[in-house]
């Protein structure tokens, strides 16, 4: 009954995913929607759901950033969700454990064990197959704590999965897999392809920002560009203090001042990498510009996914590219990666249905 009344205040995905990972007794649910649709209010309603029997109170959630796991901790504590260290503890209160793969990695190797009856929850599940080949090798290990500890429920989430990635998830899973939702993008977002030479990029976002004062990132893809990038905007904001840089190089306190900030309106304008990209939900900002063509569609559909997020509210996104951009990044990424680039800015057809056709795997 707890369910059912819980459903009734979800979006028709949320319900569905939470009745089919409380309904059937084994199930590894494979969820895909738009990013800013809500896809971690699924974990957090379950894990508020109280003791059934052969069910557990314990959630054990798996983020690839460091800024993904501070959000998810803070949301759980704030539903009165008790974060702990060890998932076998038993405690009056329902419970989860949130961290990154590589943490995961290091507890587990410590002799750490997860209950069967655990939920398992992968957010960004795409990055097994995205970061798993090398750069980060402790996603690999993911799918395959669903057979080592005989976990019964598991939610695999993300906005960007292709069809590569699905496939090899589901060949890693047992066979109770269900898949729910498909590749979308935000309808309220307007996002438009802009040609713009290099030296042009400075005037067309002054212009930009000339007319659009409500807060917003730009998205640069190094950290030394998003340092020469955030000082432009400080000269065209008059007020240096309400504008930043965020990139991985910098300290987890100094992301975290930031992240703070653009929350509570004290910083405006963010000129970011993708460290602030995947999952990263700041419902202030209006409006994204990508100042450049990114490493890969999927940190392209990661980014666009950052303004929005407010249901009602419509936000802009402006992604700016020329030739030069792909000469660039044809030293730097696969060539299939390029092409699929080059598919996304050149093609004449609506930017969602191209990248629906990149997401959305073939009968």
């Amino acid at each position: 009954m707890r369910i059912l009344e819980q459903t009734r205040s979800l979006r028709p995905f949320q319900a569905q995913a939470l009745k089919i990972l409380y309904s059937e007794s084994r199930v590894h649910l494979i969820c895909i929607a738009a990013t800013g649709s809500g896809k971690s209010r699924i974990f957090e309603e379950a894990a508020r759901i109280p003791d059934n029997p052969g069910r557990s109170t314990a959630t054990l959630v798996v983020a690839p950033l460091q800024a993904l796991v501070r959000q998810h901790s803070e949301r759980l504590s704030s539903l009165g969700i008790q974060l702990v260290d060890d998932l076998e503890c038993r405690s009056e209160k329902p419970r989860a454990l949130v961290l990154t793969p590589e943490r995961l990695a290091r507890k587990l190797d410590r002799g750490m064990r997860i209950p069967p009856d655990c939920l398992l929850v992968v957010d960004e599940c795409h990055c097994i197959e995205d970061w798993g080949a090398s750069f980060r090798p402790e996603f690999r290990i993911l799918p395959d704590l669903v057979r080592r500890f005989g976990i019964r429920r598991s939610l695999w989430l993300s906005a960007t999965l292709p069809g590569e990635a699905r496939a090899s998830l589901l060949r890693a899973l047992p066979a109770e897999v269900r898949e729910l939702g498909e590749f979308s993008m935000n309808p309220l977002l307007q996002a438009s392809r802009v040609r713009v030479t290099w030296p042009n990029r400075p005037e067309f976002v002054r212009r930009w920002l000339e007319r659009e004062n409500s807060p917003g990132i730009l998205f640069c893809s190094t950290r030394g560009q998003t340092t020469d990038v955030a000082r432009l905007l400080g000269s065209w904001c008059g007020n240096p203090s309400q504008v930043a840089a965020y990139h991985a190089g910098m300290s987890v306190e100094e992301r975290l001042s930031v992240e703070r900030g653009i929350r509570e309106g004290r910083i405006r304008w963010i000129a970011a990498t993708s460290a602030f990209g995947m999952g990263m939900d700041v419902s202030a900002l209006r409006w994204v510009i990508l100042w450049q063509v990114p490493f890969s569609v999927l940190d392209l559909a990661q980014m666009l996914g950052r303004a929005g997020r407010v249901p009602g509210e419509k936000a802009r996104a402006f992604l700016l590219w020329d030739d030069t951009d792909f000469l660039w990044l044809k030293n730097l990424i696969s060539r299939p990666a390029a092409e699929a680039l080059e598919r996304v800015y050149r093609d004449s057809q609506p930017l969602n249905s191209v990248l629906h056709a990149l997401f959305t795997p073939p009968l």
